[in-house]
């Protein structure tokens, strides 16, 4: 029955949509044209299922009654955007300068189920050109005269010479075949329908042929009606399906015991305007209709409870009215402005019930007014001049500069391969300036004209001065566009007040090489840093009431609309990007705080809504009158990879130990205070602690821990010493779940120390091995709603028999090595840190140990080796496809204190192992 409940009112909401269309474009009509009716009872076969009608001409008389108030005048967009290609045949017509929006005066739909496939036939009646239309069809059609009396077209399609890699990969083995369709065109009339149906309906129209089916409870519904429709079989509807999504909703419609359903719009324009839609669903079972308002009214009931923080949505549903009238189900709903208004604030009270916190709300629901002080507001000078940037102190960046420029610091941050393709390089450069002002930073603002801020990269070369970036087609990281950076204000404190400084302006730029270039062939790296910011502003400031009130520039036009008590709205055209700010007054003068925007539109007009946290009584609009852009060129000639300083960090060697040694040495070891106020577990020699159990963002449930281990060099130096397994769960009511899910426990050398009053000193004291926050999660679907009352776990602590070694050459990204089953490749350089991809048994995998070319081990940081995650963030629909059918890899990091010239690593085939099993409780 919620099936059928639903399938209903997506049809009222389908006819809601078309009403508020109608609500702007039509008003009630008269009698319906002999022509058309005529008309209606040629299409109307034996096979017809359903049949729709729209009075056009009263559709284009109210257009000019119900406008909204538009721009007069807009001005111009400052870059010409390419026209997205047309692809409905009217919208192919219309670009060729036929309107038939404007010829036509009504207009009839029918489904006709009665030949092989469905049939969708279209009449027009207007006024209409033979040879313009011919001509317009032809520039984008096929056209096929040979037939008597219409024609057969079929739409030209180009064949790209460039697959387009950021399209989805097609899964269908074949393409469909090119739809056919057949047109018949007089003076006054229009037939489109099918090749097979047009035939059939030229024999019935010149005949003057009676409907096939009943047409009297049809023409009793339309009457007075601008748009109606009706399924007049809906046990054939199903028939008339041509994709899977009308399948699925023809299909349900025919599974009900219905015999017609009717729904259409009603235009009111006095005492108030708006629109009645009204479905009527006839039933061949007489209890249905009332069945289903029982249903009905008790699952509304049941819905209101579940919207107290809903009220637009729930007085939407309570508007709607639902009677049985003998074996026809009537829905009614009367929707006018305030209704179309209210519409609006579904999303966010949506937003608003999910994120308690976080404000959202409605134009009169805004909350307590709040108000923001003029120091923490963003500062706009008269006259901005690029010379008043502060040069960028290369010696205060935590991170060696590689190119300094005026205001910006510039540094080639990461090396990576291309997930992938691990045969090309990627590159990733970053920069900082400051310094800045007059930068537009409102989003709702962004026009064509490039960013107020961004980077390019022009070139990547080597010695030779050839090019060795890839032709890249699409994706976030393509190496042809700028990238945009992000602009943002520090602030420092002083004399008990935080002060807002200049503009800091961040970010980065990724490019590509082609495949097979190694890193050994850069040479330099070449790009540029544009800053567009306003040199000369004003400020407007302007009172209700607020609509048809301009602000106009030769670059910008601003043209205000009728406003709410909290709100703001108006349309932008020309360059938008010259509106730098917009902030609004209480009736103090005080600044009220932003509250949230919304826009519509696109690059040639916007229209924008602005709300606030309070009542608005007057706005501040920040003009940019004139506005210029500074080139920074920069150019990266020196490809060095970036290590931590010599001597920081733990150096670690490769010590061995046996089980029978750790057994015996530790079998009594305590840790003192570890685990404080957690549920442990002491298991000779090892500590496991309970942190939390439960659930994780609602996909996964799972636990994490705490575990001790003894203070032994051989076991500090395993990255695989320590492994923490979840056996199995146990819930409440006595069910044992298998869980099966290990992660690493990753020691950290730990200590405490004492001051000794005897020997004056300080001592180390309670030395152990720590791994923190070890996270085992499973996201199997037999766990989720399950209360977990028992979790039984594993300590497993793995000693190698014989450690093993192999080198990777450190400065070399993308040379594979393969070892006994392990393949392994430095796959990134990202500031001091080396990332190792492995593939195969990687449990085996111990220590990641650099060296210098005398032999020397180098002290490191940070080390770990994690399952590999894939970012699928900016990529094109192929990349993405291609990050599925990726094999799973894991990833070591390392990071570096020194310049290294291998990295070491060890591994062991064989292991003595220690099992340790454990129990908690969850509370």
């Amino acid at each position: 029955m919620k099936r059928v409940l639903i399938i209903l009112l997506v049809l009222i909401g389908l006819l809601a949509g078309g009403g508020y269309f109608l609500f702007l474009k039509a008003i009630t009509p008269g009698d319906v044209p002999t022509i058309v009716l005529n008309a209606e009872e040629a299409i109307a076969t034996s096979g017809t299922i359903a049949i729709s009608s729209i009075d056009m001409g009263h559709v284009r008389r109210i257009d000019d009654m119900f406008k909204g108030v538009k721009d007069p005048s807009p001005l111009s967009a400052p870059q010409q955007v390419e026209p997205k290609s047309a692809k409905s045949l009217l919208e192919k017509l219309n670009k060729q300068g036929i309107n038939l929006y404007k010829t036509t005066d009504y207009a009839l739909a029918t489904i006709n189920v009665g030949q092989e496939k469905p049939a969708y036939t279209f009449v027009l009646f207007g006024r209409y050109s033979s040879n313009k239309l011919k001509q317009a069809i032809r520039q984008s059609h096929l056209v096929d005269e040979s037939t008597k009396g219409y024609w057969l077209i079929t739409p030209i399609v180009e064949e790209k010479k460039i697959t387009d890699p950021c399209a989805a990969p097609d899964s269908s083995e074949k393409k469909s075949a090119l739809k056919q369709q057949a047109l018949h065109i007089q003076n006054d009339r229009i037939l489109l329908s099918s090749p097979e149906l047009m035939p059939v309906l030229l024999k019935r129209f010149a005949s003057k042929a009676r409907a096939g089916v009943s047409l009297e409870k049809w023409w009793n519904f339309r009457k007075d009606k601008v748009v109606a429709g009706a399924f007049m079989s809906p046990k054939e509807a199903k028939k008339g399906a041509v994709d899977l999504s009308s399948s699925l909703l023809l299909g349900a419609v025919a599974n009900q015991p219905l015999t017609d359903i009717y729904g259409g719009a009603v235009v009111t324009v006095f005492p108030k305007p708006g629109f009645t839609v009204l479905v009527d669903v006839h039933s061949s079972e007489a209890a249905w209709p009332l069945e289903v308002k029982t249903k009905f009214d008790a699952w509304v009931i049941e819905i209101m409870g579940e919207l107290k923080e809903m009220p637009t949505l729930a007085s939407l549903f309570q508007s709607l009215n639902v009677q049985a009238d003998g074996n026809v189900l009537r829905f009614k709903t009367i929707a006018d402005k305030t209704t179309l208004n209210n519409i609006e604030k579904v999303p966010v009270e949506f937003l608003k019930m999910i994120f308690e916190n976080v404000s959202f709300g409605s134009d009169e629901e805004g909350g307590a007014e709040k108000i923001i002080k003029e120091e923490d507001l963003n500062k706009y000078v008269s006259a901005y001049d690029f010379s008043s940037a502060i040069n960028f102190d290369a010696k205060k960046s935590f991170y060696k500069t590689d190119y300094v420029v005026g205001p910006f610091g510039v540094r080639l941050k990461k090396i990576s391969l291309l997930e992938t393709d691990n045969s090309v390089i990627e590159l990733k450069i970053i920069t900082e300036g400051n310094g800045f002002e007059n930068l537009s930073d409102d989003m709702m603002h962004k026009s064509g004209t490039s960013s107020a801020t961004s980077m390019l990269v022009t070139g990547v070369e080597d010695k030779e001065g050839n090019n060795l970036l890839r032709e890249e087609q699409c994706g976030k990281t393509r190496n042809s566009i700028a990238a945009s950076l992000n602009a943002s204000r520090d602030k420092e404190f002083v004399e008990g007040k935080w002060l807002s400084k200049l503009m800091k302006v961040s970010g980065s730029k990724d490019v590509r090489l082609k495949s097979n270039v190694p890193l050994s062939q850069v040479a330099n790296i070449k790009g540029k840093i544009v800053i567009r910011a306003a040199t000369r502003t004003s400020v407007k400031s302007i009172k209700p009431p607020f609509k048809k009130k301009v602000i106009e520039t030769s670059k910008v036009r601003m043209y205000l609309k009728k406003s709410s008590p909290r709100s703001i709205k108006y349309d932008l055209s020309g360059d938008m990007s010259h509106i730098l700010a917009i902030r609004a007054k209480n009736e103090k003068g005080q600044y009220l705080a932003d509250h949230s925007s919304s826009s519509s539109g696109d690059e040639k007009i916007k229209t924008i809504s602005k709300r606030f946290k309070g009542k608005v009584a007057s706005i501040e609009v920040i003009v940019a009158d004139e506005m210029e852009s500074k080139e920074y060129p920069f150019e990266i000639n020196q490809i060095d990879l970036q290590y931590g300083k010599a001597g920081i960090g733990t150096q670690i060697g490769m010590m061995t130990t046996t089980k029978k040694a750790i057994l015996r040495k530790y079998a009594k070891a305590k840790y003192n205070d570890a685990c404080k106020d957690k549920q442990k577990v002491e298991l000779e020699g090892f500590l496991v602690c309970l942190n939390k159990f439960g659930d994780r963002w609602g996909r996964e449930i799972g636990g994490e821990f705490d575990v001790v281990a003894p203070a032994d060099e051989a076991l500090q130096n395993d990255l695989g010493a320590g492994v923490l397994t979840i056996d199995s769960v146990q819930t409440e009511g006595g069910e044992k779940i298998a869980f099966n899910k290990t992660e690493r426990v990753g020691f950290e050398y730990k200590f405490d120390t004492i001051y000794n009053k005897k020997k004056k000193d300080w001592e180390i004291v309670n030395k152990r091995l720590y791994g923190s926050n070890v996270s085992v999660y499973s996201d199997n679907e037999g766990l989720k709603n399950k209360k977990i009352s028992v979790v039984n776990g594993t300590l497993t602590i793995r000693i190698p028999k014989e450690p093993k070694h192999f080198e990777l050459d450190a400065d070399e990204i993308g040379v594979f090595t393969k070892k006994n089953g392990i393949t392994a490749n430095i796959s990134a350089f990202e500031d001091w840190s080396t990332y190792i991809d492995f593939q195969g048994p990687v449990d085996n995998v111990m220590r990641l140990m650099p060296l210098t070319k005398s032999g020397t081990i180098l002290k490191t940081g940070n080390d770990r080796i994690n399952e590999k995650q894939y970012s699928t963030f900016g990529m094109s629909d192929e990349e993405k496809e291609k990050i599925k059918l990726l094999p799973k890899k894991w990833q070591g990091m390392i990071t570096i204190y020194g310049k290294p010239e291998v990295i070491r690593v060890y591994y062991s085939e064989s292991f003595d192992v220690i099992k340790r099993k454990f129990q908690f409780s969850v509370k």
